[in-house]
């Protein structure tokens, strides 16, 4: 009798084991899912899971880990857009990104991971403020005949696909001016949506191309133009623009010169404060590449953080440090792919096309260094 329930109860132990090894061969075997995550109370916080992983290893290198699972403003085009910037991290079996930012109102994001896809949208703020256009650059009221690019600046993220149904340029008489605009196929947006970079057609505007000799010019020389953005252009939560915009300017002679740093005129800051440097340009520079093309650095190779800012009509340029200066010596490094308003470079001019110098495609940009001390702090009185 003892013996029987013995038997039994091994059994019984024996298939309970094989019991506990299907279930765990079967959620060993499950296929990962992905997922968005949000806080309802906090909805544009929100990042994305990816479960079950087995035998996962989340590379070392921040440069490994790009791609691996990517999140990316969903695109309204063919164009693609880069992935998000991100904190990566690995529990158990989950994978987790977590965005650097929170989701801008009204954006469709998608998330990747292998052939795994996930979109969210983020909701519209029902108490935000209607889009505007916050500025057109460049910002002055004279601008060269051979001007290249204009950038529109909006409060909020914009949609992409359908630019230039909304963007007119009108000549004095608010006739419409035919073809200024080189109409690309993919929008030039920055990633944010909040910036458009429009292109006037520069095979007008270089002398010598078939369509400056027959089309010619966009612009005429002292002609009055406007730049009209309609406020039937809807954001990226499907509302109208607040009000339309018009940026009125008069053609002026055309600019043939590349910015020359060396005129460039210098006010230091002091050491142990948090002054601006500035720097007046000789001639107003491209907004966007002035931004991006001159760093601000330490000896050897630190470079500053702080924030950068253009005023006087783009001819004025300032670096406010995030900490105060140090009296070590410093240096503002000069991207030579810096360009004036239509396009020459410290590199080259506009005219002078690339085909001319075959050996700089593909070369590494050259750049330049100015070096500077901020001037020494004032000796404190007692």
């Amino acid at each position: 009798m003892g013996s029987g329930c013995e038997i039994d109860g091994e059994r019984r132990s024996r298939s309970l084991s094989i019991l506990m090894l299907l279930v765990s061969a079967l959620a060993s075997s499950a296929e990962p899912s992905l997922r968005w995550v949000s806080d309802p109370a906090q909805p544009y916080l929100a990042w994305v899971e990816v479960a079950p992983l087995e035998n996962f290893v989340l590379p070392a290198k921040a440069s490994e880990r790009t791609g691996l699972l990517s999140v990316r403003v969903t695109p309204t085009s063919n164009s693609a857009l880069p992935p998000m910037a991100g904190r990566y991290s690995l529990e158990k079996n989950m994978l987790s990104f977590h965005p650097q930012f929170p989701l801008e109102p009204g954006l469709r994001y998608t998330a990747s991971f292998k052939s795994l896809r996930a979109s969210i949208t983020a909701p519209p703020r029902k108490d935000a403020p209607a889009t505007k256009v916050s500025k057109i650059t460049p910002t002055a009221n004279t601008l060269p005949l051979n001007l290249l690019k204009f950038y529109v600046h909006f409060s909020a993220p914009m949609t992409r696909g359908s630019s230039y149904q909304h963007i007119q340029l009108q000549d004095s008489m608010g006739e419409r001016v035919a073809d200024p605009f080189l109409e690309l196929p993919e929008e030039l947006w920055n990633p944010e949506m909040t910036r458009l970079t429009i292109l006037l057609d520069p095979g007008r505007i270089k002398r010598g191309l078939l369509p400056n000799e027959v089309v010619g010019a966009v612009f005429e020389d002292g002609k009055d133009y406007t730049l009209r953005i309609d406020r039937s252009w809807k954001d990226a939560s499907g509302r109208l623009l607040e009000k339309s915009f018009a940026k009125k300017f008069r053609a002026a002679a055309p600019d043939y010169r590349q910015p020359q740093p060396r005129k460039w005129q210098f006010r230091y800051p002091t050491a142990g404060t948090r002054e601006p440097l500035r720097i007046t340009f000789a001639e107003p520079l491209d907004a966007a590449l002035a931004t991006r093309l001159l760093v601000v650095g330490r000896e050897p190779n630190l470079i500053l953080e702080g924030t950068t800012s253009l005023a006087a009509h783009e001819t004025a340029w300032e670096f406010r440090p995030a900490e105060p200066w140090s009296e070590k010596p410093h240096h503002l490094k000069i991207d030579h792919r810096l360009e004036d308003l239509v396009g020459n470079s410290i590199e080259r001019p506009f005219e002078d096309a690339l085909d001319r110098h075959p050996e700089a495609a593909g070369a590494p940009p050259p750049k330049s260094r100015h070096p500077f001390a901020p001037k020494p702090a004032a000796p404190k009185v007692d």
